[in-house]
């Protein structure tokens, strides 16, 4: 499956923007390691707040139209551990919502289990 990963990415409780990446990164590794394709957006657009051609976006902008089109085009979305404390990710949980070709993961352990991993 293609799993996109949903978390926060803006500096938010104490975490900042590269300390988001590599977390999407770590659990895309996981994912990737039970033998899936994670899609991290967190990485196709790192840092592009501090680019001056990005930063009239909003993130609901970057969400709208670069985010969406990679969830429409995912088997499953993985909301990471803190995704509700992220508007970006809240928006991406409900584009997903009523759409019964795309599962949704409320975690890594989700996930795993449905995989036959043992916890």
């Amino acid at each position: 499956m293609v799993i996109y990963i949903a978390g926060p990415y803006t500096a938010q409780e104490g975490k900042s923007v590269a300390q988001n990446i590599m977390a999407a990164e770590a659990v895309g590794k996981e994912v990737a390691l039970l033998g899936h394709t994670p899609l991290i957006p967190h990485m196709n657009t790192a840092h592009w707040e501090q680019d001056d051609r990005f930063k009239s976006w909003t993130p609901e902008e970057i969400i709208e139209r670069l985010c969406k089109p990679l969830i429409a085009k995912s088997d499953a979305i993985l909301m990471m551990d803190g995704w509700a404390g992220s508007k970006g990710a809240k928006i991406e949980f409900e584009f997903v919502l009523g759409r019964s070709n795309i599962a949704i993961f409320h975690g890594l352990n989700q996930l795993k289990s449905q995989c036959g991993v043992a916890l």
